[in-house]
């Protein structure tokens, strides 16, 4: 079908025109007013207290809008289409409000606690949130409206409040009804909206839609959805409608052919086409795609990052491959919509179908690489060795760019952990610096007599910057459900109304924090070149290479020297041993870290675009690599070594336990456009679902064409590629990004 005239409507909406922007600048202006006056009237409001009175608020104010040829029920007026819920990216929304009102006061809790955590995060040693909790990443919980609505979560709300024991319970459970309250207000606002357009609307095709959707939103979600069609308009409405109010960022959709799977066999009893329920689903996929704004150029942090994202495939409860109808219809509307998002995380493993396999690397094959590419395999063995039961093992998901969760029970948060500063400075001491932010005991790995000591250092440096982190946050963390709690989110969890405990302090199923460890490719490839250098062939003393390093390589032949040293990722026995003994001791030596609510750190290893902006404010390091020169992403090797061979990448991990990293790891690879095919893709997958890995960013195109496109941009827009946690179009990244892109693998 043609969706020409339905895209136009929604791009001039949400880029053209800006009147998403707009709409949402007006309402926060009232609702922060609004706000204001309350918080005069009652200063000593709980968060809690704030966070219900915001919800009441933006759901009384909130203008609906409708669109001809769309018939979901979604935009509420209140969100930048750039921004996921959370108020960031330069766009405060009317859900801010109890974010800017406290922020002060909860970071003021502990303010050398505070400093100190700025001071680590503006030298880069490690990334976290301004407000010491993630803000992003927040997944829908659907499990409760797809079984009971809306409706059903505000019986289980009003059961837990009369069991309450506390005010502070009674305030959580109170703020919790506010939130549902509000969203059954928006529902009610887009039926009325349709029905008055309905009295001046003449044309049957709209007025067909009209009517369907004042019907549905008069009902769904508020009752559970019963067809495809309201299983879509609950997921767009519910990713509108609590990202309105909350104030957190929300991005992901779940498992949506796992959710929609039994409503389309009742579609189809009932007599509804397979085409009528494509139809749809290109219709639910165009809305998010025409949020993206093909003009800009990505040049900074996150561009093209428009969190919305699902994930299709797997398993189901059993442990059966989950692969159906829905699947392959969200497959085949990407295609043929060549939509970047809502993002897809395909879930496969290596005893998925060779008709599954194939489909999902259609794209690739296509110069598209817009999916993300899961193996259960690792994951699922990773989430039962910490304690996850296997049912909801089986039901995780991946949202955002590549965070794992388990939707209706818990979510991770972002944090990385820059494992080569424990090298930079361990060589060169930045003494002020360390005084400053009281860092006593950071070794000096110059005085290191054989590699084993230096090994230790380095160890040693790493668990002290992860442990640094991990004291820090959870001071912070421990003062979040006083001020900025999220009582939206964890209404609908399974459990937070059980425990009637907020998921800010630890209303969720599990208990655990995760560590991105960033950079472990350079940081392990310096260990084998201070090796190589220092103690094997004892070319240098480490106090000279220090120097050499401070002086960013002066001596272009040690340079050389030290970039013969093995490397991650190139297959030999000494990078694949070093990789799983330095992976396990930070396993082992981070158990113990303090968290928040019990349960431990669980570790990844990840990385976004700080490939660049990480790598400008790293100096040169022994591995070879200059200051400001780009930095390894995930388990990906890094640049200073030409790899030939992909299959050399994957058995590089063939000593370490990937259970260990059980909140994931990715890694990047470009496969050789010439050579490849339907049946060896298939092979790849199947080879990589046995190797250990977790998550892979694929590529396949050749580095001729892409040096072509970046001469001439207007001959290859077609191309879309995997940058890092986000697809674009490859002429729309700028030179930085496309030289990034460049200087990677291209495996032979």
């Amino acid at each position: 079908m043609d969706y020409t005239k339905e895209r136009k409507l929604l791009y001039d909406y949400y880029v053209i025109n800006g009147d998403a922007r707009k709409s949402a600048e007006k309402l926060k202006i009232r609702v922060y007013a609004a706000m204001d006056e309350f918080a005069a009237k009652h200063p000593d409001s709980t968060g809690f207290q704030f966070k219900a009175e915001q919800y009441r608020t933006i759901a009384s104010m909130v203008e609906p809008v409708l669109f001809d040829g769309i018939p979901f029920y979604y935009e509420t007026g209140a969100l930048d289409p750039y921004c996921d819920g959370d108020s960031c990216r330069g766009m405060a929304h009317a859900n801010g409000w109890v974010t800017e009102h406290n922020s002060r006061a909860l970071r003021n809790v502990d303010p050398e606690n505070t400093r100190l955590y700025e001071a680590d995060k503006a030298e880069k040693i490690y990334f976290g949130h301004w407000n010491y909790f993630d803000d992003e990443h927040y997944k829908i919980p659907m499990k409760k409206i797809f079984r009971n609505g809306l409706r059903g979560v505000m019986e289980e709300a009003k059961e837990a409040l009369k069991e309450c024991e506390s005010e502070r319970e009674r305030d959580f459970v109170n703020a919790a009804l506010a939130s549902l309250e509000a969203e059954k207000t928006m529902l009610d606002k887009f039926a009325a909206l349709a029905e008055k357009k309905l009295g001046s609307e003449s044309d049957p095709e709209k007025r067909k839609n009209l009517s369907l959707i004042a019907k549905t939103a008069s009902r769904v979600p508020w009752e559970r959805p019963e067809s495809v069609y309201e299983g879509l308009c609950t997921l767009a409405f519910m990713r509108k409608a609590v990202g309105s109010i909350e104030g957190v960022g929300f991005n992901s959709f779940g498992r949506t052919d796992k959710l929609l799977a039994p409503l389309y066999e009742a579609d189809i009893a009932r007599g509804v086409k397979r085409e009528e329920i494509y139809d749809l689903i290109c219709r639910f996929i165009l809305i998010w795609d025409s949020h993206v704004d093909r003009r800009r150029k990505m040049e900074g942090y996150a561009d093209y990052e428009y969190e919305n994202s699902l994930t299709i495939g797997g398993c189901d409860d059993d442990g059966n491959e989950l692969f159906n109808e829905i699947t392959r219809m969200f497959i085949e509307a990407h295609t043929e919509l060549d939509s970047m998002f809502p993002k897809i995380a395909c879930r496969f493993g290596a005893k998925s179908s060779e008709e599954y396999l194939r489909l999902i690397g259609s794209p690739i094959l296509r110069e598209k690489s817009i999916m993300l590419y899961v193996n259960d395999d690792t994951y699922i063995p990773g989430l039962l060795k910490r304690g996850i039961s296997l049912s909801d093992a089986r039901d995780y998901t991946i949202s955002g760019c590549w965070g794992l969760s388990i939707d209706d029970v818990y979510k991770n948060a972002c944090g990385y952990i820059n494992t080569l500063k424990a090298v930079e400075w361990g060589l060169n001491p930045p003494l002020e610096k360390l005084r400053n932010q009281k860092i006593s005991d950071f070794t000096d790995l110059r005085k290191a007599k054989d590699f084993e000591e230096l090994y230790k250092g380095v160890l040693d440096n790493i668990l002290l910057i992860m442990r640094r982190k991990a004291v820090l946050e959870t001071n912070g963390v421990r003062h979040w459900s006083d001020y900025i709690p999220v009582p939206a989110y964890s209404a609908l969890l399974l459990d937070s109304l059980k425990k009637r405990k907020d998921f800010s302090e630890g209303g969720g199923r599990y208990n655990w924090e995760v560590m991105y460890l960033a950079v472990l490719p350079d940081t392990i490839d310096s260990l084998l070149s201070m090796k190589r250098l220092c103690f094997d062939e004892k070319l240098c003393t480490l106090a000279e290479l220090a120097d050499e390093c401070r002086g960013d390589w002066k001596n272009e032949e040690l340079r050389r020297e030290a970039m013969k040293a093995p490397g991650y990722g190139d297959g030999s026995e000494e990078s694949a041993r070093l990789t799983a003994r330095l992976l396990h001791d930070l396993y082992t030596g981070s158990k113990d870290f303090p968290t928040a609510y019990g349960g431990r750190w669980e570790l990844s290893s990840f990385m976004y675009t700080e490939i660049i902006w990480w790598g400008k404010n790293l100096g040169a390091t022994p591995n070879g690599r200059h200051a400001g020169d780009y930095i390894s992403q995930g388990l990906t090797p890094s640049r200073l070594h030409r790899i030939k061979s992909v299959t050399d990448v994957f058995s590089g991990l063939r000593y370490t336990d990937m259970t260990e990293l059980s909140a994931g790891s990715v890694i990047n690879v470009i496969l050789p456009a010439a050579s490849m095919n339907e049946q060896l893709l298939e092979g790849f997958f199947r080879g990589c679902a046995m190797s250990g890995t977790h998550i892979m960013q694929v590529n396949c195109v050749k580095k001729e064409e892409l040096l072509a496109a970046m001469e001439h941009p207007e001959k290859y827009g077609h191309i879309i590629v995997r940058v890092c946690g986000f697809s674009a179009p490859f002429v729309s990244l700028s030179r930085d990004f496309q030289e990034e892109f460049i200087s990677r693998n291209f495996y032979e």
